[in-house]
């Protein structure tokens, strides 16, 4: 692994990050505006959760970079 190709995957992995947070935002948004804000709170808090279980998932499968 060569310094360059680390850091184009830890600015695409940080990039994926603002991305799914927009994504959350824009939703939280929409059903707020829909559900009121106790319910897209709900929503967004389940969310969150299930994305981290499926993140914690995934990193397991993945190789720490050497």
């Amino acid at each position: 692994m060569t310094d360059e190709i680390a850091d184009q995957l830890a600015v695409k992995m940080m990039d994926l990050e603002g991305q799914r947070a927009a994504l959350r935002n824009k939703y939280y948004k929409l059903y707020k505006e829909k559900m009121g804000s106790r319910t897209a709170a709900r929503f967004l808090q389940v969310e969150y959760s299930l994305a981290c279980l499926i993140d914690l998932q995934l990193a397991a499968e993945i190789p720490i970079l050497e």
